[in-house]
């Protein structure tokens, strides 16, 4: 493997923009070893797109030193061509965005960008899925954030990959000459971040230029003349993961103290040029499949990705456009029986449920519509539920189309989550873990399912196998939330065993 090194100085703007937009193509599916792609942008930018993801995927495998498997679930990435249709659906003021789900991650990117070229954003987020899908071990977090920033500036060549830029999001920190570091590393090692709201977004901004320096230091400093520090890292890691203080346990592993410590890191970021390191890589050959969707196809991911992320209404105005005489009407209307469902007062419910009546009179020919379905008699029992009313019937057609999703489709997470939650709905405890497991042994990364069969397990005799699920969530997962309900059970489990 061929390598070298390239110097890299500190941009002095950041500049976002987006560019006209073009006339939108057809909605069409690519397949690459470890991405499902759709888009509705030209095949042309598409297959370029994929063929960059699976390069800078090898690339990073590599450099982090990482099992180069081929990953169990395929992630799916969304480029939308439309501007409008990418304001429906992402965060405000952003390009792309990044979500795990039930059947694996979800990146989606507006089409016609600046960003696209860069998916900086998409690269970092990416990265800490496979980190966290191949390694076993906890690492801090300012290391987690560090090295996905040193990672999210990879620079994709034909044959070659270069990392260790400078992140654009991040240089305006550290764009001028340092007395000090953003944050002493006493705050840093163990995130400590201000009380106050209105100094947080301050200290995760710091936080994050902070973790991209340090981590760039440990990594690549040894190419600018200084100590090579992966020796001390890796024990450094072991250690915290052996139940050492990150703060006591840093000048033991690091040989520095934590003042010497920092100002090498003021230092190495006040020279003129910081080095990256360029390694060549084989470019992707395993070829992309090409399937042109119908319109309905279209409408069906638009609106599933504005559902997700909370526009629920843009969703079903986006299913409206449904011809249902075409192909693929069932799924739209399956899909559109769930969010009519949502809404308040007895009309949408009518309307929801002759929906549902609908999509199966139509044909169904998807998994997707049939945990779809699934989904609406789920959300049907817990209404019944919370009314003390009688949906007996729901019951079978939840456990039916779920069982049938997970026929046409053995690796739809999604399905097996609506299956167990159907047993257990029905009070059959033995046969929900059984489908739970089933679903662990397609995707034992899955950090949310981690987390639902470590809940279960924990309410059971057997409470203790649940500890090692419940620590790699509170370990890797980025959501508060889930973290803190895994510490809470993970609590309870110890309390009860004492």
């Amino acid at each position: 493997m061929k390598t070298s090194i390239f110097k890299t100085t500190i941009p002095a703007i950041l500049i976002l923009f987006y560019c006209s937009i073009t006339t939108a193509a057809r909605w069409q599916e690519y397949t690459s070893e470890n991405f499902r792609v759709y888009s509705d942008l030209k095949q042309k930018e598409v297959i370029k797109l994929i063929n960059n993801f699976e390069t800078f995927r090898k690339a990073a495998l590599i450099y982090a030193n990482l099992d180069p498997r081929k990953e169990n679930i395929r992630a799916r990435i969304f480029i939308l061509n439309r501007k409008a249709d990418y304001k429906k659906i992402g965060p405000e003021n952003s390009l792309g965005f990044y979500r795990d789900s039930w059947d694996g991650p979800i990146m989606v990117v507006q089409g016609k960008s600046y960003f696209l070229s860069k998916n900086s954003i998409l690269y970092h987020e990416y990265f800490h899925y496979l980190l966290r899908e191949r390694s076993e071990l906890y690492y801090p977090k300012w290391y987690d954030e560090g090295f996905a920033e040193v990672l999210s500036t990879a620079d994709v060549d034909s044959d070659a990959v270069s990392i260790g830029g400078m992140p654009e999001l991040r240089a305006y920190r550290l764009n001028a000459k340092l007395k000090h570091i953003p944050i002493k590393l006493e705050k840093f090692l163990i995130p400590t971040p201000p009380e106050k709201k209105k100094d947080q977004d301050e200290y995760w901004a710091s936080f994050y230029a902070q973790a991209w320096l340090m981590t760039h230091y440990i990594q690549l400093g040894v190419y600018s003349g200084y100590p090579d520090y992966s020796p001390a890292l890796r024990k450094y890691i072991l250690a915290i993961n052996n139940g050492e203080d990150p703060i006591s346990s840093f000048p033991k592993h690091f040989g520095r103290s934590i003042e010497e410590f920092s100002k090498e890191l003021v230092e190495y970021k006040n020279q003129k040029y910081i080095n990256g390191f360029k390694f060549s890589v084989t470019p992707y050959t395993g070829g992309i499949k090409i399937r042109a969707f119908s319109d309905n196809e279209g409408y069906y991911h638009l609106a599933n990705l504005a559902w997700e992320s909370g526009n629920e209404e843009y969703a079903l105005k986006t299913l409206k456009k449904t011809r249902k005489t075409k192909e693929n009407a069932a799924a739209n209307i399956a899909l559109s029986a769930i969010l009519e469902n949502h809404k308040e007062g007895i009309d949408s419910k009518h309307l929801a449920k002759e929906h549902a009546r609908k999509a199966q009179t139509l044909g169904i020919n998807s998994a997707e519509s049939y945990r779809d379905l699934a989904h609406y008699y789920y959300d049907v029992i817990e209404t019944s539920r919370k009314n003390n009313t009688q949906e007996k019937d729901a019951y079978k057609q939840l456990i039916s189309y779920a069982t049938k999703a997970i026929e046409l489709d053995p690796s739809l997470i999604s399905a097996y989550s609506f299956l167990w939650q159907g047993h257990a709905l029905m009070g059959d405890r033995i046969e929900a873990l059984k489908v739970m497991v089933a679903a662990f042994k397609i995707y034992p990364e899955n950090i949310r399912l981690n987390y639902e069969l470590g809940a279960y397990i924990a309410n059971g005799e057997e409470a203790d196998a649940a500890i090692p699920l419940l620590e790699k969530v509170i370990k890797t997962t980025h959501n508060q939330e889930l973290q803190k309900s895994a510490e809470d059970i993970l609590k309870r489990i110890r309390e009860q065993s004492n």
